[in-house]
């Protein structure tokens, strides 16, 4: 039987990423939950089409006759036309962070764009964790800070961790892939160290308007030192001991304090 049928060319799939806790260089799993995505610049020649922690990009290459159902093949050649994609994304349940992205589309590819669990959606595991609340110098919440954690265990070198604060600067940071201290370790502790990237325009629009921020634009933060009161930094050190919630603070206060 011949069916005339409409073929749509594979421009690009976003790939929706779970980042929550630690940061795997192998591998990127896929935010499980249904999400909202709203696009404010999408072409008209793209239509989105929405799975389970991905979207695909399809754009129409107009009306083929085929015998049977169309191949799969029709699905992959994409061309080399680049698109700009710009929109918001949110999971209603509040288990991941709400926020915009901007990517351009060429060539088939996967375009990976990081969700960051909310302090509601961060489970601790048997490694423990950190949590603590950022803000800014001039007492203002750091809303939707990222929080970079990096520890050092003897036997497995540097594990890099990541987390997002929520509207209020809160923070939960799971150290899942942590590793228990052995019978014989030299120490009760791991050294750690902290950086924040926070953008004080995207935290105020955020808190007054609503409106989500794109944290892959955020700039580094200089942070209060957790033992030195007097000293701004773009790092502070600090120990971690696997298997314990640790709440961070700089020196002489209740939160950790940071500036731009």
């Amino acid at each position: 039987m011949i069916l005339e049928t409409g073929a749509f060319q594979g421009v690009a799939r976003i790939v929706w990423v779970d980042r929550a806790g630690y940061l795997d260089p192998q591998r990127q799993p896929l935010a499980d939950l249904p999400l909202e995505v709203r696009f404010s610049q999408l072409p008209r020649a793209l239509r989105a089409v929405h799975k389970t922690g991905a979207t695909l990009l399809l754009r129409s290459s107009g009306l083929r006759i085929a015998a049977g159902a169309p191949q799969p093949a029709s699905w992959l050649d994409a061309g080399t036309d680049a698109y700009d994609v710009q929109g918001e994304v949110s999971e209603p349940t509040g288990r991941f962070l709400p926020r915009r992205f901007a990517r351009l589309t060429g060539q088939t590819q996967d375009l990976a764009i990081d969700l960051y669990r909310s302090p509601l959606g961060a489970r601790y595991q048997s490694g423990g964790g950190v949590q603590g609340r950022v803000m800014f110098d001039d007492d203002a919440p750091a809303a939707l800070a990222l929080i970079r954690v990096e520890v050092t265990p003897p036997l497995t070198g540097k594990l890099a961790f990541i987390a997002q604060a929520d509207g209020n600067g809160e923070f939960r940071l799971p150290l899942d892939r942590l590793p228990a201290l052995g019978k014989d370790a030299p120490s009760a502790t791991y050294p750690a160290v902290l950086r924040v990237q926070a953008s004080p325009d995207a935290s105020r629009a955020w808190r007054e308007q609503g409106i989500p921020a794109n944290p892959d634009l955020y700039p580094s933060a200089q942070v209060l030192d957790m033992a030195d009161a007097t000293r701004f930094a773009d790092s502070t050190s600090f120990t971690i001991t696997p298997g314990t919630v640790a709440t961070l603070t700089s020196a002489g206060k209740s939160t950790l304090v940071v500036q731009t």
